[in-house]
């Protein structure tokens, strides 16, 4: 099921689960993520997010993921 493309203003919550415990600066890992929604067609442009939320999520030594959440605001 494909998601329908945002217009408005987005919140972007991101969720980083990493493999191991190494150092990571959680900011790096932002921008391949929305380059992707915007090439899939999520949002229009990576312009639209007013509000960028990142976590860093629990270990996931087997797949390492990341969980995104969008939400159009005002």
């Amino acid at each position: 099921m494909k998601a329908p493309l945002m217009l408005g203003r987005i919140r972007a919550t991101y969720v980083f689960s990493f493999p191991d415990k190494r150092k990571r600066d959680v900011a790096n890992f932002e921008k391949g993520p929305t380059d992707l929604l915007v090439a899939l067609k999520v949002m229009d442009d990576d312009s639209q997010i007013d509000d960028l939320i990142l976590h860093r999520g629990p270990l996931n030594k087997e797949s390492p993921c990341v969980f995104i959440c969008l939400e159009e605001i005002d």
